[in-house]
C-alpha cells in the first residue's frame, strides 16, 4: 500500500525553527526588508502576524482551561470523591496543558524576536495587526491576572504529579515568564514607530480591564519580572490608557 504523507512537524517545532533562522544576520535582516515593503509585507508578515497571536491565544486559553478543569477534580478528591488521577480526562488534560503551554512558551520566543527589530515591532503595532494584538493582550492579561486567573491555582495531586518533572506543578506552567514575556513584546510594539496605533486600539477596546493592568504593572514591580526602564515605559502606557478612558 502507499506510505502515508509524514505529518506536519507541530507549531512549536516550526517556532523553532523560525527562531533559529533569526538567529543569523542575513534572514533577519530579510525580515526587516519585508516588513519595510507595503505590498509584501501585506501578503507575507501579516498573515504571519495573525497566526502567531491566534495560535497564542488559543494555546493559552485552551491549556488554562484544562488546568481549570483539573484543579475541580482536586478539589472534588480532596472532599471525599474518587481519586482524580483515576480519570483517564484528567492525565489527558495534564500532558495536553503541559505540551500548549511549552508551545505557548516558543510563541512568545518568536514574537519577542520578530518584535526586537523596530520594523517587526511596527508590524505588530500597526493596523492590519493593531486591533489583534490589542485584544490578544487584554484576554492573556485577564487570563494571567484577572478574575479568571482565580481558578488557575495549581493544586497536583497522586500519581499525575508524581510523573512529572515537578511535583507541585505537573503543566509547566509558569505565568511569571508568560506574562514577562507578553509585555517586553508590547512595550516593544508601542515603543516602535507605529506604537500610537496600538496604544489607541488598547483604549477603544471594550474588555479593557485598567484594573487588570493595573495588577499586571504590580506584579511585574513587585517580581522584578523586567528591567527597570521596562517598568517604567509600563507606567508610562497605564497613565495613556487612565487618560483616555477620563477622556483626557
Amino acid at each position: 500500500p502507499p506510505r502515508l504523507p509524514s505529518p506536519l512537524p507541530s507549531a512549536g517545532t516550526c517556532n523553532d525553527l523560525l527562531l533559529l533562522l533569526l538567529e543569523a544576520p542575513e534572514p533577519a535582516a530579510r525580515l526587516q526588508a519585508l516588513a519595510a515593503d507595503d505590498s509584501r509585507r501585506a501578503s507575507l508578515l501579516v498573515p504571519l502576524g495573525h497566526a502567531l497571536l491566534d495560535t497564542l491565544l488559543y494555546e493559552l486559553e485552551e491549556a488554562l482551561k484544562r488546568i481549570a478543569e483539573n484543579n475541580k477534580k482536586d478539589a472534588a478528591a480532596a472532599a471525599g470523591g474518587p481519586p482524580a488521577e483515576h480519570d483517564p480526562a484528567y492525565s489527558h488534560n495534564v500532558g495536553y496543558a503541559r505540551s500548549l503551554l511549552r508551545t505557548a512558551g516558543s510563541t512568545l520566543k518568536l514574537m519577542k524576536a520578530i518584535a526586537a527589530s523596530s520594523a517587526g515591532a511596527a508590524l505588530l503595532a500597526a493596523a492590519p495587526l493593531a486591533g489583534r494584538t490589542a485584544a490578544v493582550s487584554i484576554t492573556f492579561f485577564d487570563l494571567l491576572c484577572g478574575r479568571r486567573s482565580l481558578d488557575l491555582k495549581v493544586r497536583a495531586t497522586g500519581a499525575a504529579a508524581a510523573s512529572a518533572a515537578s511535583a507541585s506543578d505537573p503543566y509547566g506552567f509558569d505565568p511569571r515568564s508568560l506574562l514577562a514575556s507578553l509585555c517586553d513584546v508590547l512595550l516593544r510594539c508601542i515603543g516602535s514607530g507605529r506604537g500610537d496605533e496600538l496604544v489607541g486600539a488598547l483604549a477603544a477596546a471594550d474588555d479593557l480591564d485598567l484594573a487588570v493592568l493595573r495588577k499586571v504593572a504590580a506584579i511585574v514591580a513587585r517580581e522584578h519580572l523586567l528591567p527597570h526602564a521596562a517598568l517604567g515605559e509600563l507606567e508610562a502606557l497605564l497613565r495613556r490608557l487612565s487618560a483616555a478612558a477620563a477622556g483626557g
